[in-house]
């Protein structure tokens, strides 16, 4: 009992036949046609056959169309098949002098999109060059359908990239049926394979299509128009941000450099101050001669600190500082007159101590503040771009 099916059969004999139509295609033609050397066969229909050919003086490639040689004499089949119609967005061949044969040329091609579709490890092609693609190929068939015209043939071949960018070839098929949404869903499928991991405005349109296409061409030639506006309006906005984080990092940078020179500029006061007396008797004093400041407990029989609190060449010791600090704003009651009776009786070196409070204080901003910013200019998170 025969297991094959109906669909099995007639796809089988499709392929016989197409298979026998490329083994006969090229019977009753020159090889040499207009000075176009014929090269393999592309497409075929009922009128004539396609092929691939270079011009035999300049090298260049071309697309040479040729009239079957059964329809030579018939002058309808010739004016049909030389009859060019030039159209918006749609490239189309022109009529070549030929006196062997009627035929029509497509001088540099260009690249069929098939022919770059990604195979294996390659990378995927970038969204720019598949938005061209889409949106001319969508227009070129918006076009064709008004027209009630159709490619004939697969989108890959017909949709090509050339040093002008993409465009749709239209070589005039004869008794082509087509219905337009297949096409717009062929065109959606070749999107797709040009990027199938994609997960861009382009690739979503192209898999909404694959599924359920538009009305017609010139409304997917709306779609994809609008899905573009928004995805460069939000480029855009992705850019202004990153230009303002740039900008605001610069500043941040020249900010923390006027920080650091103020810093190194700002001296401590000269001279000598007892700061803080603890409930213990010890004295906590502040030194200083403008490039070294020392402060904490006084040495026994000196009576002069010994930690070094800041020095231009290593700058303000934060814990120290703040321990100072805090014990000056401790000090009250008795130890606060005690420490003013030790004030006194410094003599002629002694400064005000809330004057090197204050310094101290302002000290301690300026380095929080140069920390802060050092660490905003250098940690920067800019947002990722597509």
């Amino acid at each position: 009992m025969d297991n094959v099916s109906h669909k099995d059969r007639t796809d089988s004999d499709r392929t016989l036949l197409h298979v026998a139509e490329r083994a006969v295609a090229g019977e009753g033609l020159p090889t040499t046609i207009g000075g176009y050397r014929r090269g393999r066969l592309l497409t075929y229909d009922a009128l004539g056959t396609v092929w691939s050919a270079w011009h035999l003086a300049s090298g260049t490639p071309a697309w040479l169309a040729v009239l079957r040689p059964r329809w030579i004499h018939q002058p309808a089949m010739v004016r049909r098949f030389l009859t060019v119609e030039a159209m918006p967005s749609v490239r189309g061949f022109s009529v070549l002098d030929a006196a062997v044969c009627p035929a029509c040329v497509l001088r540099s091609p260009g690249t069929p999109v098939g022919d770059i579709v990604p195979q294996g490890d390659e990378p995927p092609v970038t969204l720019p060059l598949r938005a061209s693609v889409f949106a001319h190929g969508i227009a070129a068939l918006a076009v064709l359908h008004e027209r009630s015209k159709s490619l004939g043939g697969p989108v890959a071949d017909w949709l090509t990239l050339g040093s002008d960018g993409p465009q749709v070839v239209y070589r005039a098929p004869f008794h082509a049926p087509f219905t337009p949404a297949e096409e717009v869903q062929e065109l959606a499928r070749v999107i797709l394979a040009l990027a199938p991991e994609a997960q861009d405005p382009i690739a979503t349109l192209a898999h909404a299509w694959v599924e359920c296409p538009p009305p017609s061409a010139r409304d997917g030639e709306v779609l994809v128009a609008r899905a573009m506006a928004s995805h460069l309006a939000w480029l855009r906005h992705q850019l202004v941000r990153s230009r303002r984080n740039a900008t605001r990092g610069s500043r941040v940078a020249r900010l923390s450099r006027l920080l650091r020179r103020l810093h190194r500029v700002q001296a401590p006061p000269l001279g000598r101050a007892c700061i803080a007396v603890e409930p213990s008797g010890q004295e906590v004093h502040v030194w200083s001669d403008g490039a070294v400041l020392r402060g904490g407990l006084a040495e026994p029989g000196t009576g002069a600190p010994k930690s070094v609190i800041w020095s231009a060449e290593r700058g303000l010791d934060p814990v120290a500082s703040r321990l100072l600090v805090r014990a000056w704003s401790l000090c009250r009651g008795i130890e606060k007159q005690h420490a003013q009776v030790v004030q006194s009786a410094l003599g002629a070196t002694a400064v005000d101590p809330e004057l090197f409070i204050r310094w101290l204080r302002s000290a301690r901003r300026l380095r929080s503040a140069r920390l802060l910013l050092n660490a905003e200019s250098k940690v920067r998170v800019l947002p990722k771009l597509p």
